[in-house]
């Protein structure tokens, strides 16, 4: 299944890419196993383990289950005043 992953900072500086289509056998994940996927696929995304992930736009715990037709979003670490 094709899971359409939107990047954001660091993570998409890191791949050079907005966003990119991740490629999974299962129809459907966890957000931890999507994050273990991204970091087997693209290895200059050191810090997907301790990034926060987003789906429909609401941050998920790593228990949730990701759908292929989910909008998914990798949020790294931030820091604000």
């Amino acid at each position: 299944m094709t899971y359409r992953v939107l990047l954001f900072g660091a993570e998409a500086a890191a791949v050079g890419e907005r966003s990119l289509d991740l490629e999974i056998p299962q129809d459907s994940v966890t957000a931890d196993e999507l994050k273990h996927h991204l970091s087997e696929a693209y290895p200059g995304l050191s810090g997907v383990p301790t990034c926060r992930v987003a789906v429909n736009q609401r941050f998920v715990s790593g228990d949730h289950r990701v759908a292929p037709d989910d909008e998914i979003a990798v949020v790294g670490p931030v820091s604000g005043g």
